[in-house]
């Protein structure tokens, strides 16, 4: 998950950045989006290994439902979750950083 993914998920729900903060601030769990974090995340890995789609959506329900469902508070889903919320905030936290050097210079 970094920019790109940031990028798509945002592209595909029509929102903007401040938007998809609140998106990840929200404690309320949508389906539509953990199943967007996953599929795109899919989508950004096979780019990375310049390898085919061999997955789609449905697949990514059936891997849900393979890894005991959404709800699972300590399951691989949340985990996941967690783990964009978490490399979203680094990826805008090290940009933020970078803009304050270049300003003190």
């Amino acid at each position: 998950w970094g920019t790109w993914s940031m990028h798509e998920f945002t592209k595909e729900k029509n929102l903007t950045i401040q938007e998809f903060f609140q998106v990840l601030s929200n404690s309320q769990i949508d389906l539509g989006n953990i199943v967007s974090f996953i599929f795109i995340g899919y989508k950004h890995a096979a780019l990375i290994n310049k390898v085919e789609l061999e997955y789609t959506e449905f697949d990514v329900f059936e891997w849900i439902d393979e890894m005991g469902g959404m709800l699972d508070i300590n399951g691989q889903v949340m985990e996941y979750t967690k783990y964009i919320i978490t490399r979203t905030t680094a990826i805008v936290s090290k940009k933020e950083v970078k803009v304050e050097k270049k300003k003190t210079k």
